[in-house]
């Protein structure tokens, strides 16, 4: 319903897809707005200069389904040398709550030497399993062996997840049940 009338009347995931585009939609200015307020911290020895959502083909996308495959590419440009940067990302949900962190520190990478002036990529690859809504990204690159930043961008993005069925937590897990008697 819109206003009193019937915008759509289908199976119930397909109109919960089609509220969210709906609503979510609206918003797409004034997230944009809010790209222009970005927080940003660091001490400039690194430079995240862009970072884009994607598919598994590489195709730019800003709304997921639950199950798909969610890729986010930032590309880092370096004004000083650094030896081992860690690379982080975390998404925080519209309550600002961490919900999914991910860094070269935490998986044992060992990232190498960047040398000045170079521009290198970075991505974070994961099934998007959260529920309908919409989640800030902030990447970040850190100084090997401590936490002094390099370059973070506070909810740099933001991406939007439609999902195929309803889910009551802040994650649709893949599960089994089973009943015995």
């Amino acid at each position: 319903l819109e206003h009193g009338e019937i915008v759509s009347f289908a199976n119930p995931s397909d109109v919960g897809i089609e509220y969210m585009r709906a609503n979510f939609n609206q918003m797409t200015d004034e997230v944009a707005e809010q790209a222009a307020e970005i927080e940003r911290y660091g001490d400039g020895a690194a430079e995240i200069i862009s970072s884009q959502f994607l598919n598994t083909e590489g195709h730019g996308m800003t709304r997921f389904k639950q199950g798909d495959e969610t890729v986010l590419k930032m590309r880092v440009r370096f004004e000083k040398a650094m030896q081992n940067p860690i690379f982080a990302v975390s998404v925080r949900d519209h309550d600002k709550r961490t919900i999914f962190f991910a860094s070269t520190l935490l998986d044992g990478n060992h990232t190498g030497n960047f040398e000045t002036d170079n521009e290198d990529n970075y991505t974070v690859q994961f099934t998007n399993l959260l529920e309908d809504g919409r989640y800030l990204v902030s990447p970040s690159v850190i100084h090997d062996g401590n936490i002094h930043v390099a370059d973070l961008h506070q909810d740099r993005g933001s991406f939007l997840v439609t999902g195929r069925q309803s889910a009551s937590g802040r994650v649709n897990l893949k599960h089994t049940i089973e009943v015995q008697r």
